[in-house]
């Protein structure tokens, strides 16, 4: 009866232990997921730019595209990381934006590409 207990427990140990490991592998891919920045896209002037398009870039060359509104505002679902931003309408401005795995307000400022 006791060599029964005892392999009991620890089939017990061995599924709780295996579950944990589960429950911890499964939530990763939570923890690192893309989220949605959102804010304003300022221009060199420091004004809203309206009806905008723009290119977020990534490390490795992965592009987003996102537009602005009416009021100047964007929303964006990104991956986590670092991104260039660049203004369709005028290649010699770009900015930069970083996105976290939780939302985030960030605006993005323009400036001129040095030398453009």
């Amino acid at each position: 009866m006791q060599l029964t207990t005892r392999s009991s427990r620890r089939s017990r140990v061995v599924w709780i232990v295996l579950c944990s490991a589960l429950a911890a592998v499964l939530t990763l891919p939570a923890v690192a997921s893309a989220d949605i920045v959102s804010g304003r896209v300022l221009g060199v002037d420091e004004k809203p730019i309206i009806n905008g398009s723009f290119v977020a870039k990534d490390a490795k060359g992965g592009t987003t595209t996102f537009k602005t509104n009416q009021d100047g505002n964007y929303s964006v679902f990104l991956e986590p990381g670092k991104y260039t931003v660049s203004y369709g309408a005028d290649a010699t401005v770009t900015g930069t934006l970083e996105s976290f795995p939780q939302p985030r307000q960030s605006d993005i400022k323009l400036k001129k590409i040095a030398g453009k």
